[in-house]
């Protein structure tokens, strides 16, 4: 609690470890190219190769973050689910 660190997750299972919020940001970046990736295809590889499992919404609001800074383009209209949304590396 004094780290005060979003993610925090089990390890040996005996003792809590802290994580910055960017933490699985490599796992979801390793997924996507250049050429637009369905949200749902990243999210299922990406937890495929996670050492620590997290919930597919945490994960979702990682890549809109990354998103908003302009790391990643997104395409397509949250407020009618995730099927349609696709992302991809933005241009350099």
């Amino acid at each position: 609690m004094r780290e005060n660190a979003l993610v925090r997750f089990l390890e040996g299972g005996k003792k809590i470890v802290a994580k910055e919020v960017q933490f699985f940001d490599k796992y979801l970046l390793a997924q996507i190219g250049k050429d637009a990736q369905k949200l749902n295809k990243i999210i299922s590889t990406a937890q495929s190769k996670m050492p620590v499992q997290t919930g597919d919404a945490f994960l979702v609001w990682r890549l809109r973050s990354l998103a908003n800074e302009g790391k990643l383009t997104v395409q397509g209209d949250f407020t009618k689910g995730w099927k349609e949304i696709t992302f991809q590396l933005t241009a350099e």
